[in-house]
């Protein structure tokens, strides 16, 4: 199973259990999120593709997830769980043309 495998499964569970992470957790899966989006994003422009027809899409969601980490006591754990959840789904969506490289830590 690759490093993006895994941390899709742990956002995904850390999504699941946000009531018990702590603050801090919580922004740290937020930003490794975002910075492995970011990099996605980075190779998918490397290979001249176009995510979800619109390239500036994920780059939404990076700003939108590092404006979270940033302001993380301004959302209620419901909001964060959602957030962090759909960035497990943009990663996972992203796999296969991302396969070669590594989660960042």
């Amino acid at each position: 199973m690759s490093e993006t495998t895994i941390f899709v499964f742990d956002l995904l569970r850390a999504a699941n259990e946000i009531d018990q992470l702590s603050r801090s957790q919580r922004i740290r899966f937020i930003l490794r999120a975002a910075a492995l989006i970011q990099d996605q994003h980075q190779h998918t422009l490397d290979l001249k593709l176009i995510a979800n027809n619109n390239s500036s899409d994920l780059l939404d969601v990076v700003e939108e997830l590092r404006g979270m980490a940033r302001l993380i006591e301004c959302f209620t754990p419901s909001e964060i769980s959602l957030k962090i959840a759909e960035a497990a789904g943009i990663i996972h969506a992203g796999m296969p043309i991302f396969k070669s490289r590594t989660v960042l830590h």
